[in-house]
């Protein structure tokens, strides 16, 4: 699943809802934004930040 920047378009408690609908589907998501979500914020998250075709891990 590919999603973009689900903090800039649903509240807390919609980003919630969705997350906890991913988890269940257990699917792979691919979440791009300028912040972590906080409902996706724990050990799970893997975050990287891509800048000119380099992609480097931030957690």
């Amino acid at each position: 699943m590919c999603l973009d920047d689900l903090a800039s378009e649903l509240d807390l408690a919609h980003q919630q809802a969705v997350v906890d609908q991913l988890r269940v589907a257990n699917a792979q998501v691919l979440l791009t934004g300028t912040e972590l979500p906080q409902a996706l914020q724990g050990p799970e998250a893997r975050v990287f930040h891509v800048e000119q075709g380099r992609l480097a891990p931030l957690l």
